[in-house]
């Protein structure tokens, strides 16, 4: 298979571009979401708090049926859903005006919003095959950090706009760039789709795995360092200091440049099962830190 600079195939180049464009609009989000929920939504950090906890566990609740829908249909119609389903769901952020129309909303946004992570993991392994697909995942890394650098920065002249209808070109920013995704990903080939595997009936199994539910529930507690950038970073440092709210880019800004600079290289030997837990080690140390 012909492959290009990135040592990825050539048909791959697309996949990358929706990679940026999502990640750009997710960057947007995640640095001026806490602020958009407390300036111009008019929420406090208490109900911002309460109402993506219960979007979290909508999400979790809604992860295995969607893998499921998943498995069935194929992932590239089940990506493009996710992407078409969470820009109606920013769109419907722009007019929330209380606590229970943005718990409305944030249940909605949050059903899909874990699933299009394993969702784009299967689209990956169908679109380059086993071959290639931990070095897609991690120019992956590298490419989205590289578009929340982008997010953030825009986010950080909007802060300083500091209007209503800026605020609001937060969240429809982030419906446009999912709408712009998942027509983009209709176009992405998959070239191991005739690899894949049979279609699984029923629930899964490992659902009754207990030691295989202690390590999800791991797992779970180290993707925490997600909500601690996106929200409580953003939050501390816009109403618990008197550091000034563009300062929010910034903060989120260090963070994907290290990510940019050294993703590609941290992930080599990480390819067989002993280097991934090697590495979930080391990044458990360090988020324990």
């Amino acid at each position: 298979m012909e492959t290009g600079r990135l040592g990825l195939p050539r048909q791959s180049r697309l996949l990358i571009a929706v990679a940026l464009v999502d990640s750009s609009g997710t960057g947007l989000f995640l640095t001026g979401s806490a602020v958009f929920f407390t300036r111009s939504a008019g929420l406090t950090t208490a109900e911002v708090g309460i109402g993506l906890t219960v979007a979290g566990l909508c999400a979790l609740l809604a992860l295995t049926p969607l893998g499921m829908l998943a498995d069935r249909i194929g992932p590239k119609p089940a990506a493009v859903l996710m992407h078409f389903w969470r820009a109606v769901g920013f769109v419907g952020y722009a007019f929330v005006h209380d606590f229970w129309a943005f718990l409305a909303i944030a249940c909605f946004v949050g059903i899909p919003s874990r699933a299009i992570e394993p969702i784009g993991q299967m689209f990956a392994d169908r679109h380059v095959g086993p071959d290639y697909r931990v070095r897609m995942m991690a120019v992956f890394r590298a490419v989205y950090n590289i578009g929340f650098t982008l997010g953030a920065l825009l986010t950080t002249l909007i802060l300083a706009i500091d209007t209503r209808v800026a605020f609001q070109s937060i969240v429809l920013g982030d419906a446009l760039t999912f709408v712009i995704a998942g027509f983009l990903l209709m176009r992405v080939p998959l070239l191991h789709e005739g690899t894949k595997k049979k279609t699984v009936r029923g629930w899964p199994r490992s659902l009754r795995q207990g030691r295989y539910l202690l390590v999800a529930a791991l797992n779970g507690i180290l993707v925490l360092h997600i909500p601690m950038l996106s929200v409580a970073i953003p939050l501390w440092a816009t109403l618990h200091t008197s550091a000034p709210r563009v300062l929010v880019g910034p903060l989120i800004m260090i963070n994907t440049l290290l990510a940019i600079l050294l993703q590609i290289r941290i992930s080599k030997g990480t390819e067989s099962l002993d280097g991934g837990i090697r590495a979930m080690r080391v990044g458990a140390v360090c988020l324990a830190a």
